[in-house]
């Protein structure tokens, strides 16, 4: 240490040089300056060259953006105290941050809960609800989460709308329609056309079917048609596709790991939270899509202008 200290105070006294410390690692350039004694060599200052695309004042705003993003996740997650209220559902009893609660401004529930409206409460300050319990849950999770858990019975999806309507929770309404006009298949029903159809070498083709939750992991679907079905949560797994068409369909967290893709065609589906890992997409086009937390390969990222084009969610692709 002693020695490396008087080797930079003998290049510093010798040669004039003064050196400034800076955090980047930008190519420096050299001003000189004279002395200040007017005698000896004039001192050289180093400094890095600055970024022309980027500034402190950028930097600043990205981070106040960072933290606000940061903060309004944490104040969802932990409301004030004073903010919570306590719900009473045919018995159940719920607390319920108000966020929550008004998390879609033009419901019903964002009316009684935002003030607007005098709430009538019990001698323990809960608000009653003549609501079916079960339903309430089902309200309470797409409060929180927005999604319709894929397993509910149609009997349930009705129940649910019916109460999603008097709540005028438009999104849910519209989600359950969607979801109601599928086609209930059964999955053996399924195989046994598969089978046929293979044999006969007729192409494969549903519309408005409801397939969700199953699995078809290593099956070949060459001329498959899944016109707006709902395939959501099913695994395709080291499947082949070719010449297929999923156009206007529900393929939220669907598995395509190890899957081949040839001439099949994507438009206006619903991708979210899909997984394309190590799968191979050949002329495959995803125009209109929404891919939000979805996963692709990495040797695709570079042509996501022509393959993606027009998809929501692209941003938040990831690349493996």
């Amino acid at each position: 240490m002693r020695h490396r200290f008087y080797k930079q105070w003998y290049q510093r006294r010798v040669r004039g040089i003064k050196f400034k410390k800076h955090n980047d690692q930008t190519t420096p350039t050299v001003t000189p300056t004279t002395n200040m004694s007017g005698s000896g060599p004039a001192s050289v200052v180093v400094s890095p060259h600055p970024d022309p695309h980027t500034g402190p004042e950028d930097d600043k705003a990205d981070k106040a953006k960072q933290n606000k993003l940061l903060l309004d996740k944490c104040a969802f997650l932990n409301p004030h105290p004073d903010s919570f209220y306590k719900i009473s559902v045919s018995g159940k009893h719920y607390t319920i941050a108000k966020n929550v609660l008004c998390s879609e401004p033009e419901s019903v529930l964002a009316y009684m809960f935002s003030g607007k409206y005098e709430l009538k409460m019990d001698k323990e300050w809960r608000v009653t609800l003549s609501v079916d319990p079960q339903v309430f849950d089902l309200l309470l999770g797409w409060l929180y989460d927005k999604v319709i858990p894929y397993d509910l019975s149609r009997t349930m999806q009705r129940k649910l709308l019916q109460q999603a309507k008097m709540f005028n929770l438009t999104k849910l309404v519209t989600e359950l329609k969607n979801t109601l006009q599928y086609n209930t298949i059964q999955y053996g029903d399924f195989l046994k056309i598969y089978d046929n159809k293979k044999k006969s070498g007729d192409p494969l083709v549903f519309s408005c079917v409801n397939l969700t939750g199953c699995s078809f992991d290593g099956l070949d679907f060459h001329n498959g048609r899944f016109l707006r079905s709902n395939i959501s949560f099913t695994s395709f797994i080291a499947c082949e596709f070719k010449s297929c068409n999923f156009s206007g369909s529900n393929i939220v967290a669907a598995d395509f790991t190890n899957s081949r893709f040839h001439n099949s065609n994507f438009l206006n589906s619903d991708l979210s939270n899909s997984d394309f890992t190590s799968t191979k997409l050949e002329n495959t086009f995803f125009a209109d899509c929404d891919l939000t937390k979805a996963k692709f390969p990495k040797i695709y990222s570079k042509e996501s202008a022509y393959i993606f084009r027009n998809a929501k969610g692209l941003e938040t692709v990831s690349w493996v």
